[in-house]
């Protein structure tokens, strides 16, 4: 009988720990949720998730092993996914266009969020449907073991992409100088 109980009560646990789990994956973190309900205000918009997952360490390492097992991925992609070590994102589509809303009160909104909760924005790209915002922590310094926290919100057009992630500053500035010796101006 009260093996039985054991077995019930860990069957029980193992059930809810795996929800949880699931749950979690399936949500973004609350710095990206801020970011994401800043960006639908600032926009006077709604929208409709097409994709809303968050990943951590062992989910992404996995990713870079299977990766190593495929040969036709381009390098940036390798190097890019080498500097995530946990990301939040989310990819939704609004129900009206980010072109016709004042980008001014979407940056806005955005700050305003943004730095109620500890983050500064260090780079605003605006143009008539296009707007694409960077946050990191206000007192930026990266954590003991040298990962940058990142936040960005990018509205084009009837889109909105929302990730929230820690990263390895190394591999992204191993991209952007092969990049910059690419690019042609």
């Amino acid at each position: 009988m009260r093996v039985g109980l054991w077995l019930l009560g860990l069957s029980g646990v193992s059930v809810v720990v795996t929800g949880l789990l699931v749950l979690n994956a399936l949500t973004l973190n609350s710095d990206a949720r801020a970011l994401r309900g800043a960006l639908l205000e600032g926009l006077d918009a709604r929208s409709t998730t097409r994709v809303q997952l968050s990943v951590g360490p062992v989910i992404l390492g996995a990713a870079r092993v299977i990766l190593g097992f495929v040969d036709r991925v381009p390098e940036e992609a390798r190097l890019a996914l080498s500097s995530a070590q946990s990301a939040s994102v989310g990819v939704y589509t609004l129900k009206k266009s980010s072109s016709e809303s004042n980008s001014g009160q979407v940056v806005a909104a955005a700050d305003l969020a943004m730095t109620d909760r500890g983050w500064t924005r260090v780079v605003a790209v605006t143009n008539r449907n296009e707007t694409v915002l960077i946050y990191t922590p206000t007192a930026v310094s990266a954590d003991a073991d040298g990962l940058l926290r990142v936040c960005v919100g990018v509205c084009h057009g009837r889109e909105l992409v929302v990730v929230s992630a820690k990263v390895s500053p190394a591999p992204l500035v191993e991209l952007a100088s092969k990049r910059r010796g690419a690019a042609h101006f």
